[in-house]
């Protein structure tokens, strides 16, 4: 497992919680700030963004160039229906 210091979280990364009671639901990283991230998730896409510490989630392979409000939705309900990023 990497040290929390040494995973940067970037605007447009896919991430994956590994706690709490979205634990395996995929979000994509919004903003920064300290040690929490904002999400946007399949739940509520960008009208809500969720505050997680980064302690608990996990980056992936995968990122959003462009954040596009319109499919970050839809691009999340993918990817929570495969339950995988691939």
């Amino acid at each position: 497992m990497h040290s929390v210091d040494s995973v940067r979280y970037r605007v447009g990364d896919v991430v994956k919680s590994i706690a709490g009671k979205d634990k395996g639901t995929f979000y994509v990283v919004v903003d920064r700030c300290g040690r929490f991230v904002y999400l946007a998730g399949p739940k509520n896409g960008m009208k809500r963004l969720k505050r997680k510490n980064i302690i608990h989630i996990q980056k992936t392979n995968m990122r959003l160039k462009k954040l596009i409000f319109k499919e970050v939705d839809g691009v999340l309900k993918t990817i929570n229906e495969r339950g995988r990023v691939a």
